[in-house]
């Protein structure tokens, strides 16, 4: 799956959690209620990236937990589906969070010109 990170809606695009992160860092000036404070923008990029990682981490401690178990109860190849299973989870959001990289520096000097 090709996503255009030249899309101004790209965001939108990615799977739960990394989208919900971003909206969150990056909210549309759409959705933003004036009205309410924002928090400084480096509060949110510092909250963003502690979110990116933490869950990064999470991703990479379930690989490691599934090459690591010794559960007789589990076959050889239930192991395997579930090391591939969470190897593919691990790449697809290192793929997103590049993306999103990307976006953001394609889509930040045009939002920014006034």
């Amino acid at each position: 799956e090709n996503l255009d990170v030249s899309n101004i809606n790209f965001i939108s695009f990615l799977s739960d959690p990394l989208r919900g992160y971003a909206q969150t860092c990056f909210p549309s000036p759409i959705t933003t209620n004036d009205d309410t404070p924002t928090p400084p923008p480096q509060q949110l990029l510092d909250e963003f990236e502690i979110s990116v990682r933490s869950h990064l981490l999470q991703l990479i401690e379930q690989l490691l937990s599934f090459q690591s178990s010794n559960d007789n109860k589990t076959t050889t190849h239930q192991k395997d589906d579930n090391d591939t299973t969470a190897l593919a989870t691990l790449l697809q959001y290192l793929k997103d969070v590049s993306l999103l990289c990307l976006h953001i520096a394609t889509i930040q000097p045009a939002t920014t010109t006034s």
